[in-house]
């Protein structure tokens, strides 16, 4: 499984569910960050593995190399979910702390992944798909930064 650098990197998660709840039932007005707390993009990644059952081979790649090998950031064709250029490292720490005071929900991590990934199995892992790497790409890629 190929991953974006680690080190440094964080993410919010939050489950759509969480977020219709609160827009259904919300009484505040003006600007909230509905959004999960801060976590360790590593620990996020952990989760998803145990999730999923993966217990193969993890091959952290650098900054240098995904980009020199034409993997793209965050979204769209060849990209790396969740992988943000260095230098947007905070777009990931924005504050919850409005949402949370006006009775924003926040379910735990483990249920939002396990219904994403039942989810995702439901719909089939192999779909076509207009974001990320697929498989054929992710291989060759794990070979060439194995080379």
């Amino acid at each position: 499984m190929l991953l974006p650098p680690l080190e440094g990197r964080t993410t919010q998660v939050i489950d759509v569910e969480d977020v219709a709840a609160f827009v259904v039932s919300a009484t505040v007005t003006g600007a909230v960050n509905a959004i999960g707390d801060v976590r360790d993009l590593e620990d996020v990644l952990r989760t998803v593995r145990a999730a999923t059952g993966h217990a193969g081979s993890v091959v952290v790649g650098t900054e240098e190399r995904l980009v020199a090998e034409g993997v793209a950031y965050w979204a769209g064709p060849r990209s790396l979910p969740l992988w943000l250029p260095p230098d947007m490292r905070g777009f990931m720490t924005r504050s919850n702390a409005r949402y949370r005071r006006s009775g924003g929900p926040l379910r735990p991590l483990d249920e939002t992944v396990e219904h994403v990934v039942a989810d995702e199995r439901e719909r089939g892992v192999d779909r076509e798909r207009r974001a990320g790497l697929t498989r054929t790409e992710e291989r060759a890629l794990l070979d060439a930064l194995a080379r």
